[in-house]
């Protein structure tokens, strides 16, 4: 009969907490993923995918916690805690807004361009881009 391995499970939590994935956490102790999931559910009475959202939480919003507290102080290293958030909290850069330019407004602005006082070469170039775009 084989002996049952201690698992120190406030050392796996902090592990989850740092990234580790379960198969990585059971390599490092020398046992297969799926003895650590079961031994989890035995000793913890939960399953292990439930254990490591809880500590992937505490991680969270200890991470939340870091970002206040740097934003607040001005001390820390900034991009880290940019990365830590994208990486962990689902935080991301805005998508760039593109101005929408619609043919009737670009032909509205050409037109009022025309009547701006230009000289006879650039209205026939405004003309040749009314034109053109009017076709499209």
């Amino acid at each position: 009969m084989s002996t049952k391995i201690k698992i120190d499970w406030n050392q796996v939590g902090e592990w989850i907490s740092k990234g580790a994935k379960g198969t990585e956490i059971a390599n490092r102790l020398g046992i297969n993923d799926k003895t650590l999931y079961r031994r989890c559910l035995e000793d913890l009475k939960i399953t292990f995918a439930e254990f490591s959202a809880q500590k992937k939480a505490v991680r969270n919003i200890t991470i939340l916690e870091k970002q206040m507290e740097l934003a607040l102080s001005g001390t820390g290293n900034l991009q880290m805690l940019i990365w830590l958030g994208k990486q962990y909290c689902g935080q991301r850069e805005p998508e760039p807004k593109t101005p929408e330019f619609t043919k009737a407004a670009v032909l509205q602005y050409i037109n009022d361009q025309k009547q701006g006082g230009n000289n006879e070469e650039e209205r026939t170039k405004l003309d040749e881009t009314s034109g053109l775009l009017q076709k499209v």
